[in-house]
Parts: C-alpha cells; structure tokens; sequence
C-alpha cells in the first residue's frame, strides 16, 4: 500500500526477482482509493532495480483520461561514506 499526500492511496501485487546480483520488484496496482480533491488515477506500475551500487525506480500511470505511459524514474547512486 501506498499512500501520497496528493489524496492518492494504492493496493499494489507484483513480484520479486533475483537473478546475477539484481533484485527486480515489478508492482501493478490492484485497487486505487481517491481523496474528493485527487486527479483521477486509474492505473499505476511500479518498478525497482537494485544492484547494490543503484536503485532505479520508474513509474507508468494511466491517469486523467490518458492511457498508460511514463510518469516518472529516479537513480540513487550508492556514495562511499567519508571520514
């Protein structure tokens, strides 16, 4: 479950993958619960990458009468700790 402060609250099912030191997530939504004051949101995916180096993350969503497409992605790249 996922809950945003845009008024957006998501039920998510997926699976978890582990194959040559990269843990996969891959998630859909199974049910999306609106505030009054959301946009409507139809459908989300989410996907996360980690090879203990890089967490990559991206998200599709259908929303506001459009159809499924690229919502957003992100890299956190690991940093030595100093000191």
């Amino acid at each position: 479950m996922i809950a945003q402060p845009t008024g957006i609250a998501e039920v998510l099912a997926g699976e978890l993958t582990i194959r040559d030191g990269t843990t996969r997530v891959h998630l859909e939504s199974t049910s999306i619960c609106l505030a009054p004051t959301s946009k409507n949101v139809n459908v989300t995916h989410r996907a996360l990458e980690w090879d203990r180096e890089q967490l990559r993350y991206r998200m599709d969503m259908a929303a506001v009468e459009q159809d499924l497409q690229f919502h957003l992605e992100a890299v956190l790249v690991k940093v030595p700790a100093s000191g």
